[in-house]
């Protein structure tokens, strides 16, 4: 019943999304949205593919802390490549940690992980990626301009209420270094230090995010920086929320929502989203699964 509960919310949100959407393209026009894009310089698209690099660079961080918290210590080659590829699938599925925990699996264990270790791997990346939701969303608030701002109070609440859980996290949880079972598994909370690793890891996903999108954004419009930062982490988390695979449609929604009060053109804010979405999402993807098949195919001939 919950589940279908939850399918219910979900398609409620990727349908009003995909109408906000629908209603803006129709009002810029294809043809000037497709102008738009083409004329955005090839500088600027390799300063946003530099952007993803670095972001990549950061997302491996989730592994190599997540190595740490099992006790395990791999070279940074395999890390970047295991964590790239695995949150390439992830990112863009939507299932992050199916899709992204089934490719883990497929590297780690050849490397001389067990099983249960690299469940335990998954479970501590989902955390450190809930905390960096959370603690963006908080920051996002503060620097939120509230004036004429839609659903301010609700927020505002989210985020007073996200500052008293994590506050009972690290008093309740991480201080005492309390221990979980979950079946036959046993997970002690991380310490503070490595806590505050993934406080580290999970702020630089989101600001690292955030400068790909605003490299196109800046270019087409002059928008503020701290504003459309807020207003760009408060529409990820939203997406990310909906379980909409890659937050597709309910992220732009969202963000062309509530962009326009803070009194900008749309126009290129739909050029930069439809950007964003190609350079950060569906190229790293496309790459993967390039590579997959490539190591797939090499393997089938090679006989092993």
């Amino acid at each position: 019943m919950l589940n279908r509960i939850i399918k219910i919310i979900t398609w409620g949100f990727f349908l009003l999304a995909v109408w906000i959407i629908e209603k803006e393209v129709r009002t810029v026009g294809t043809k000037n949205l497709i102008d738009l894009m083409q004329n955005t310089p090839i500088w600027v698209m390799g300063i946003a593919g530099i952007g993803v690099l670095i972001n990549y660079f950061i997302l491996s961080g989730y592994d190599e802390l997540a190595l740490c918290y099992i006790g395990k210590k791999l070279a940074y080659k395999k890390v970047f490549k295991a964590a790239g590829i695995s949150f390439a699938f992830g990112n863009t599925t939507g299932h992050t940690y199916a899709a992204g925990g089934a490719i883990r699996y497929w590297f780690y264990m050849p490397w001389g992980i067990s099983q249960t270790k690299i469940l335990k791997m998954i479970l501590f990346e989902t955390l450190t990626v809930f905390i960096g939701i959370m603690l963006g969303f908080i920051l996002a608030i503060g620097l939120m301009p509230w004036e004429d701002f839609p659903f301010k109070d609700g927020f505002y609440a989210v985020g007073i209420g996200l500052v008293i859980l994590m506050a009972l996290y690290i008093g309740g949880i991480v201080i005492p270094h309390r221990k979980f079972r979950i079946k036959r598994i046993t997970l002690p909370a991380p310490t503070l230090k490595m806590t505050i690793k993934q406080i580290i890891i999970g702020l630089g996903d989101n600001i690292s995010l955030f400068l790909i999108f605003y490299t196109f954004l800046r270019y087409h419009l002059n928008a503020s920086f701290l504003e459309t930062f807020s207003i760009f982490i408060i529409a990820q988390s939203i997406g990310f929320m909906a379980q909409v695979p890659g937050g597709i449609g309910v992220f732009e929604g969202a963000f062309l929502y509530l962009f326009p009060h803070i009194g900008v053109q749309k126009s290129g804010i739909l050029a930069s989203l439809i950007l964003f979405r190609i350079f950060y999402y569906f190229v790293p993807f496309i790459l993967a699964m390039g590579y997959l098949g490539f190591k797939s195919l090499r393997k089938k001939l090679s006989g092993t």
